[in-house]
């Protein structure tokens, strides 16, 4: 929608539980959760709704997508080895790396100094 409310539209359309929305650096696309595939992954579409595309495939559970103020990477926390823990990709989902690896971890944010 507008910063004003108006011209509301809806962005997916399936049965699939689709949330925690992370607009892009400069508003191109959209990084979400999904458990359209089956179990809950991160994916990417363009800002209009359009380009869905499936950017992690682990046996855990993927959430909280986070932008890098560049764009260019994405933060976000799985259990896929065990227990919650952040982990950051490439805006492409390629070079998935485990950043943290003592108490689980949440809430992933940047910081101007990360980049």
């Amino acid at each position: 929608m507008d910063s004003n409310g108006r011209n509301k539209r809806r962005l997916t359309d399936n049965k699939a539980l689709e949330l925690l929305p992370a607009f892009s650096p400069d508003d191109s696309t959209i990084a979400y959760v999904s458990d359209i595939a089956g179990d809950y992954e991160i994916w990417l579409m363009d800002v209009d709704g359009g380009n869905p595309r499936r950017l992690t495939n682990s046996d855990g559970i993927d959430t909280r997508p986070c932008w890098s103020l560049d764009g260019n990477r994405i933060m976000f926390v799985s259990n896929r080895n065990g227990n919650q823990q952040i982990w950051i990709m490439n805006k492409d989902g390629s070079d998935a790396q485990q950043l943290t690896t003592a108490a689980p971890s949440i809430d992933p944010a940047w910081k101007k100094e990360s980049l």
